[in-house]
This record gives C-alpha cells, structure tokens and sequence, in this order.
C-alpha cells in the first residue's frame, strides 16, 4: 500500500521521453527530476527541468507569448 509521502521509485523508466519527444497532438514535454545520493545516505531530489506550461506551448507554435484578453 502506497501512502501519501511516500517515495516511489521507478528506476530507468521513462529515458525515451525527451529523447523522442515530439509536438504529436500538442504534448506538452514532462518536468525532468534528478536525484543523486549524499554521502549521509539521504536521496536529493532536484528539478532538472520545469514541465512545459500551456503558454510554452502557444509561444512554439506562435513565436510569441499570447496577448492577455
């Protein structure tokens, strides 16, 4: 059973989602999250890179951030 604060690992899963991601129906590209073990033992989490928003999408379409209406 899985509780909310738990950790889930999934080791090695996913390594093909920006490496062959594409603009297939507008998908927006997932957060990219790195870990690495300290020395105490403890397992730090990091954001690599943010997930792709919907305005991220619009300006790669467009060139251009959308006008505010």
């Amino acid at each position: 059973m899985v509780d909310r604060g738990d950790f889930i690992i999934l080791h090695d899963c996913g390594a093909n989602s920006l490496a062959t991601f594409s603009r297939h129906c507008s998908r927006q590209a997932p957060s990219v999250i790195g870990y690495r073990v300290l020395e105490d033992g403890k397992v730090n989490f990091e954001v690599l890179k943010e997930a792709e928003t919907v305005e991220d999408l619009i300006i790669f379409w467009k060139g251009r951030k959308p006008n505010k209406t």
